[in-house]
Formats: structure tokens, C-alpha cells, sequence
């Protein structure tokens, strides 16, 4: 229904207001359609036993306390007490995804959080997660998130 209902708005303009309802609403019913299929059982969606591997934990702590850093995965293993390959392996095993993953995950969170609840700039908000400009961010936004940050921030405001 939102589909055809954007298509047809998309000819008018004197709705835009409407046309934003209807792409926020059919975006947010996409991502909840991707994660409806999950296994629940996946790592990735619930944890419910304690991660074994004292060092996995301790990259974890490092992660979200330095996310902001660049943090080179070489000195994020050594920190943690293991090999590059060794840590890249057992953190996908304890936690589903690799190391990278994890971290862009915290950094796109953050970024969420930072769009939705505050007046920062875009520039502002890629200068605090540690990115080199804010052209660098945006790109790493729209892959993550699928659009940019000033468009997901304006859709996310006219609802």
C-alpha cells in the first residue's frame, strides 16, 4: 500500500511532507521485513550465554571505549593478547561477525543516535567518530545505512 502510495506522491508537489510520512514509513517496514527471517538462535540477534574468551571481552571493552579512534585491528589483537589471524577467528566465533563489523556497527549507532538526537552538523558528527572528513563518513554511512546522513536525518525529522 505505502509503495503505490509513494509512487503516486512522487508526481505532486504539494506534498512533500506526505511523501517523507511514506518513504520513512516504507523504509522502516524494509529493515524490519530484513531482520524477520533471522535465526534467533544467530549470534547476532541474542547472546545468551556469557562470551568464554577473557580476551574476546576485553577487545569488546576496547572497542566501545576507543570507537571514536581509528584502531588498527594489528594493535586491537596485540592489546587483546592474540595473533591478527587468531583474533579475527575467535572473535567471529564468540561473536558472529568479524571485528570489523562489529565496529563500524558501534560507529553507525553512534551516528544514529547523534543524527536523531541532536543539532550537531554532519561535519561536527564525523569529526567526533574519528572520520578524516565528512566526505569519508558519508560514504561510510550510505553503505552502512543505505542513504546519506543529512537525507536520513531529514526523513527521520518529518515524521
Amino acid at each position: 500500500r505505502s509503495l503505490g502510495l509513494l509512487s503516486s506522491l512522487m508526481h505532486e508537489d504539494e506534498t512533500p511532507g506526505l511523501f517523507n510520512k511514506y518513504l520513512y514509513e516504507l523504509t522502516s517496514r524494509s529493515f524490519q521485513e530484513s531482520w524477520a527471517g533471522i535465526d534467533r538462535s544467530n549470534p547476532l540477534f541474542v547472546r545468551e550465554e556469557k562470551f568464554t574468551d577473557y580476551r574476546v571481552r576485553r577487545s569488546l571493552r576496547l572497542m566501545q571505549q576507543q570507537f571514536t579512534e581509528t584502531i588498527g585491528m594489528e594493535e586491537l589483537a596485540r592489546q587483546s593478547g592474540l595473533s591478527r589471524p587468531h583474533f579475527f577467528s575467535l572473535f567471529k566465533k564468540q561473536m558472529g561477525v568479524s571485528p570489523n563489523i562489529y565496529l563500524n556497527t558501534l560507529r553507525t549507532e553512534r551516528a544514529i543516535r547523534e543524527l536523531v538526537t541532536t543539532n550537531k552538523s554532519v561535519t561536527d558528527i564525523s569529526t567526533d567518530l574519528g572520520f578524516s572528513s565528512q566526505a569519508s563518513f558519508t560514504r561510510f554511512f550510505a553503505s552502512n545505512v543505505g542513504i546519506p546522513p543529512s537525507e536520513y536525518r531529514r526523513v527521520g525529522f518529518s515524521t
